[in-house]
Parts: C-alpha cells; sequence; structure tokens
C-alpha cells in the first residue's frame, strides 16, 4: 500500500493508513488484504472528516454503524464490499487504534443486501481447448502456456505467476505450488503435453538470468524480506527467478512505506493474462463468460466427470473444506429427458428436409 496515492487525505489521515500498513506487517496479514482494508479505511476517513461536524460527539460503534448503513441504503454496495468494509474498520477499531467498538453483534445486524447465488461459468473440455487455442502469444511471454497451465493443474492466476524454475520439476512431471492462498504448499501433476514448452521457457528465463546477473538485477521475493537479507545470494540464483518474468525491470510491487525502491525482476502482471483470456474467449463467442479463473472451474468438473474422488479434487485445488471445493465442481445434467421430446417420439414421423453438407464450426457451441 502506497500512502502517496491517496494525495485527498490530510496529514493526519495519511498517518493512519501508515499505521494500518505497519499493523498488518506486523500480523503477517496478506499483501492483498492490507491495500484492501487500507481502501476502505480511507473512505471511512473521508467521511468523518466531511461529516467532523455532526459525529464528534459520537462513539465509535455509533460512527461506524451509521457509516456501513450509508454504504448499504445509499452507496448501494453489494454485500461483498459491505463486509470488506465492515471487517476493515474493525481492524482498524482493535488492531490498529486500540479502540472499543461496543456491541460487535450489533454491528453485524446491520441490513444488507443478499448476496445471490449464481452458478460460476464453466467450460466442457471443447470448449477450453478452443479458448486456449484461440490465445495469442506476446513477443515475450507465451499466454497459451499460462492457460494450459491453468486448465492442466487447476492453479489460480497467482499461482502461475508466481511459479519460479525451482518449483518445476520437468523429470517427474510434478509442480511444486507455493505462496498459496491457504498458505501452504501443494503438489500438482504437470501435463504431458507442456513438458517441451515449458522447458523451452526454462530456457529462455535462463538467457534472461544471465542478462540480469550483469546487470546485478535480482528477482523480486515479496513477502520474503527477512530470507532476502539471511540468504542475499538467492534472489541471482537460477531456481529463484519466475518462470513468467516481466519484460521490463520495477521496484519491488509490495514494497512497503519507507522501503528503498530498488528495480527488480518481477512475474507477469496479472491483467495481461487476463487480458488474453478476454480476447481469446471472444473469439470463440464466449465473452463475457470466461476469464483464467474459468478454467479453474473446468478442471474440477472434468476431474469429477471422469469419477475422480472429491477429496482428491479438493487436495488438487488447496482447498481446506470440502465445501468450497463444491463450488467448483458442477455436475453433469441428469438423464431425466425434456417432456418435449418424449412428446416428438411419439408423434407421426415428419418428411425428412432434403439433405445439406454439414461444416465443421471453429469452435464450439454453447
Amino acid at each position: 500500500m502506497k500512502v502517496g496515492t491517496y494525495n485527498d487525505l490530510t496529514p493526519a489521515e495519511a498517518r493512519v493508513l501508515t499505521r494500518v500498513a505497519d499493523t498488518g506487517r506486523e500480523l503477517d496479514l496478506r499483501w492483498n488484504t492490507v491495500q484492501a482494508y487500507s481502501g476502505q479505511i480511507a473512505g471511512y476517513l473521508r467521511w468523518l472528516r466531511r461529516n467532523e461536524a455532526i459525529v464528534r460527539a459520537w462513539s465509535s460503534e455509533r460512527k461506524v454503524e451509521t457509516y456501513l448503513k450509508k454504504r448499504v441504503v445509499h452507496d448501494r454496495v453489494g454485500p461483498v464490499a459491505r463486509e470488506q468494509a465492515f471487517y476493515a474498520l474493525l481492524f482498524l477499531y482493535g488492531k490498529v487504534l486500540r479502540l472499543p467498538l461496543g456491541d460487535i453483534a450489533k454491528l453485524e445486524a446491520i441490513p444488507h443486501a443478499r448476496r445471490d447465488k449464481h452458478s460460476p461459468a464453466v467450460l466442457d473440455a471443447e470448449q477450453a481447448l478452443a479458448v486456449i487455442g484461440k490465445i495469442e502469444d506476446s513477443p515475450w511471454c507465451p499466454y497459451r502456456l499460462m492457460a494450459c497451465l491453468l486448465f492442466g493443474c487447476g492453479l489460480r492466476v497467482s499461482e502461475v505467476l508466481n511459479l519460479r524454475v525451482k518449483d518445476i520439476s520437468l523429470s517427474e512431471s510434478r509442480a511444486t505450488i507455493r505462496n498459496t492462498k491457504g498458505r501452504s504448499d501443494r503438489p500438482v501433476m504437470l501435463p504431458c503435453c507442456v513438458t517441451i514448452p515449458l522447458q523451452r521457457q526454462i530456457e529462455r528465463v535462463k538467457l534472461l538470468w544471465q542478462q540480469d546477473r550483469e546487470r546485478g538485477l535480482a528477482a523480486s521475493m515479496p513477502g520474503m524480506d527477512g530470507l532476502r537479507r539471511s540468504r542475499p545470494s538467492w534472489p541471482f540464483a537460477l531456481g529463484w527467478q519466475y518462470v513468467f518474468p516481466q519484460q521490463t525491470p520495477c521496484p519491488n510491487p509490495q514494497a512497503w512505506p519507507g522501503e528503498e525502491k530498488i528495480l527488480y525482476r518481477h512475474h507477469q502482471h496479472m491483467s495481461s493474462l487476463q487480458k488474453a483470456v478476454r480476447a481469446a474467449a471472444a473469439r470463440c463467442h464466449l465473452d463475457g463468460v470466461v476469464t483464467p479463473h474459468t478454467f479453474r472451474h473446468a478442471f474440477a468438473s472434468q476431474l469429477e466427470w471422469s469419477g475422480v474422488h472429491l477429496t482428491e479434487i479438493q487436495a488438487l485445488l488447496g482447498h481446506k473444506n470440502i465445501e468450497t471445493t463444491m463450488i467448483y465442481v458442477h455436475r453433469q445434467q441428469t438423464t431425466v429427458r425434456s417432456p418435449l421430446d418424449n412428446a416428438l417420439e411419439g408423434a407421426r414421423a415428419l418428411p425428412r428436409p432434403p439433405e445439406r453438407p454439414v461444416l465443421a464450426l471453429p469452435f464450439p457451441v454453447a
């Protein structure tokens, strides 16, 4: 979180956000969590400043309750944003400011919009292959190979981007996924079809690493500050280089306020892969449906359809709870037939129209 990006905050409010970042670092929170909390708290601080004459004498509980109601009733935010704002303010008062917040249960009971139960998009095998085949690689990054890993291994986008050379074992067709959402490493199988493309990509990384060594350029190691200090040679080792590096060196994207701005070789940005997948889906007439995360749903569903036990799918996806895995597994349609088909079967046979040549579509019909 870069406090300087909140240009409209007062110096006192900026100091509060600095304390939020420092506390998040002390508690070893995820970087994305600290960023999300900082954004919500910044909005709360702006609201307090605009309504200072009214809320000055209010208790902390009343301020938070009024702000959350305002977000729900007037700003019409969804349930996810409302919950995020609630936990961000809970973190602000409980962990940063250490001020009592009153009855938490009363705050949790504030009416908010009901979360809709949407069925995520899921692709069958033909559709997934069609989208992957339409992905266009850039001169620098093999997006198609990254999509193959998403679908073939069931990885999250962040897990593909954080792959390092030392995590790939081509001889065993295995990869170790680290820095996961659940903070636990897990092994996954590598599809045989990606062995040669991965080997070529690692060779390209090796050439880039040799150039970076001459320039004194190290690989970024977000969240490993202590390891970077105790093992200063590791960021310069081949094994710690990203499998999908960024073309242009940049400062540490997760640098905390006050840290020295040193150039590193970071991994590809998440948005570049997202754009490549969305463009390929549009070419397959599946735009608005497919994202990189859709391949993770397709991975789980394909395994379930092929008879793999749910607990094995849970282990491959890295979920702690089986209920989370159930969200990713999409059951196949039942064998119940439509009444229209049953009626047509018993109806009088109609004369057949003249045969027409069948044209093969370049993509499966949804």
